[in-house]
């Protein structure tokens, strides 16, 4: 039997392509209800009041909450900042992205008519010049600037909580939602950090 080596490579070549996009660690989910903007996980399952922020620009809203959170953490605002100056330069923004669904957020079950969504995944690797986090465009298109937010703020919270030995969302959607909520304190921040037991400190 002669061997096609231009299929043989194709084949390999998606092989490769599709290999490279599914190496995730974690990722940030969205809900998704029929006639509603897609709402980032960790602010539709939070019991607080959140924010209606004045500032239409989302990466003024995610300055915003960093300054909040120096209030009560000055290092660790200052450690998210950092992260931040660089993010959009380390994302891509891809049209029709099918991203993998990670199975890490532990949701509750959603009413009838809404849905999980993975709209940003963070790779555990990448090959050269392979941007870090990867974000389904056409969702992030349908955000509003506070969800596109956010979702930022949920991609670098746990980037961080996962370098701390977290393999689940559920603590950095509760810091994450606090960010966001109208009656943030340096307080609640704390005696939520305690409960969660996370290594943090003062």
């Amino acid at each position: 039997m002669k061997l096609n080596y231009k299929a043989l490579l194709f084949v390999l070549l998606f092989a490769v392509k599709s290999y490279a996009q599914n190496r995730v660690g974690n990722g940030g989910d969205v809900v998704t209800c029929k006639d509603k903007s897609p709402q980032v996980l960790d602010l539709y399952e939070s019991s607080a009041e959140i924010i209606t922020p004045a500032e239409t620009d989302y990466q003024k809203i995610v300055s915003e909450r960093l300054d909040l959170l120096a209030e009560a953490q000055g290092k660790l605002a200052d450690q998210y900042r950092i992260k931040f100056s660089g993010f959009l330069n380390d994302s891509e923004f891809k049209a029709t992205a099918k991203l993998t669904d990670i199975k890490d957020s532990e949701h509750l079950v959603l009413p009838k008519g809404c849905r999980l969504k993975q709209a940003a995944i963070r790779k555990n690797a990448t090959a050269k010049n392979e941007k870090l986090f990867l974000f389904d465009n056409d969702n992030w298109q349908e955000m509003d600037s506070l969800n596109k937010a956010a979702l930022i703020m949920h991609e670098i919270i746990y980037d961080h909580f996962y370098k701390l030995g977290e393999r689940n969302s559920i603590k950095a959607r509760k810091v994450n939602a606090l960010l966001f909520s109208k009656n943030f304190s340096k307080k609640q921040f704390w005696e939520l950090i305690q409960d969660l037991k996370i290594p943090i400190y003062p």
